[in-house]
């Protein structure tokens, strides 16, 4: 494999006295290697003039050998001697595969027999201000092929108070048990990771599919150091945050496209808001519910809507009930409910319940309220001739 840019990576380390530092930016790739190789050599020149080469060499992947060599060309030459199992890994397309998969995003060209096998420009580290919306979908199909175009997409850029990029996407479901456990692909500095970064963001957030680059995570990170880090927690933190306001914004910006997005994204909306408190408080202004007069509203336009006739009482019924004749009877009396789902929504009732003390939900056919009966009609059964009507 030629290294096109192997002269801007010998830059990064500023004579050949510092011969640790070869080790420490490849390191894991190197040790990785003896998995199938009997032998590895690295040979490396400063980009400074009059710098003496230097070699690496090692059969074991833990002791090694250094000595300087008679090198001319600046730049670093990797020879991996391959066991005698693992002749796969001379295989042209088996090379590109692999540098594909684990260095795509690299910000140097990667050759195989002059071929460019990578595709080197990373989306989520370019200014989103110099994005187009065609670019994000592109991005996304590349990704993630034949999954159509998403519903809303938020990019990450933080430096402070610790760094993270990243490009998060909602995809469109094909049916609510369409979500992918491995969408969201995990890099350290532009390097594939993992495609299982779901310990990274909470539960309910595994339904996005995307990439999250931490350039301090360590390369060889595993699902404990994920669940326990500090560093972790504040991320996951922002990404529900960054979540939280996209969903906010979308809102205020564009109802009429929200609300034909809503049935889409409600269940994992609202999953979310059960699941996290902070996620509730962000999110919470653009919950929607469908009206049994039509359409959809928030809780608090509901609740303003109809404080004269039932004030902090909100009348719910599942959706499936919209045209019974207990409906109709509710609404012939110039009541409005709002329409539930039965998948999520008796817990999601329930939850804000507690969150809304002083409001009270009642399901329709729970009772006969007493805004349904007209207090004015006689309450006899039969009439003075003992007959009923």
């Amino acid at each position: 494999i030629a290294f096109s840019g192997a002269e801007e990576f010998a830059k990064k380390y500023e004579s050949a006295d510092n011969k640790a530092g070869i080790i420490g930016h490849f390191g894991l790739g190197f040790y990785s290697s003896f998995m199938v190789s009997t032998k590895v050599v690295i040979e490396s020149k400063s980009y400074k003039k009059g710098e003496q080469a230097v070699k690496w060499e090692s059969e074991s992947g833990t002791d090694f050998q250094l000595s300087t060599i008679d090198r001319t060309e600046r730049g670093t030459k990797i020879t991996l001697h391959l066991d005698s199992e693992s002749g796969e890994y001379l295989d042209k397309w088996k090379l590109k595969e692999l540098i594909k998969k684990y260095c795509d995003f690299l910000q140097v060209p990667i050759t195989v027999e002059a071929e460019e096998a990578n595709k080197k420009k990373a989306l989520w580290s370019e200014s989103p201000s110099s994005l187009k919306r065609e670019d994000y979908i592109e991005f996304y199909n590349y990704l993630f092929p034949f999954s159509g175009e998403p519903h809303f997409w938020v990019h990450l850029n933080v430096d402070y108070p610790f760094r993270l990029q990243g490009i998060l996407y909602f995809p469109k479901l094909k049916h609510e048990l369409d979500v992918s456990k491995n969408g969201i692909k995990l890099y350290c500095n532009h390097v594939f990771v993992s495609d299982e970064a779901n310990d990274l963001v909470p539960q309910f957030l595994t339904v996005l599919k995307g990439t999250i680059d931490i350039p301090d995570l360590p390369l060889n990170v595993s699902r404990s150091y994920l669940q326990t880090d500090p560093l972790v927690k504040k991320i996951s933190s922002h990404i529900i945050k960054k979540i939280a306001d996209r969903l906010t914004e979308d809102f205020r910006k564009d109802r009429t496209t929200f609300e034909s997005n809503w049935d889409e994204i409600a269940l994992f909306v609202k999953y979310g808001i059960i699941s996290d408190e902070k996620f509730y408080d962000a999110a919470k202004s653009c919950v929607l519910f469908k009206s049994s007069n039509g359409g959809h509203t928030t809780l608090e336009e509901y609740l303003e809507r109809n404080k004269e006739k039932n004030e902090k009482k909100v009348y719910y019924a599942p959706e499936v009930e919209a045209s019974s004749s207990i409906m109709e009877l509710f609404k012939s009396s110039g009541l409005e409910a709002v329409l539930v789902d039965t998948r999520i929504d008796s817990h999601f009732i329930q939850y804000l319940e507690g969150k809304n003390p002083d409001v009270r939900f009642q399901r329709v056919d729970a009772e006969i309220t007493d805004q349904v009966i007209d207090k004015s009609t006689k309450t006899e059964i039969v009439d003075e001739n003992n007959k009923t009507e």
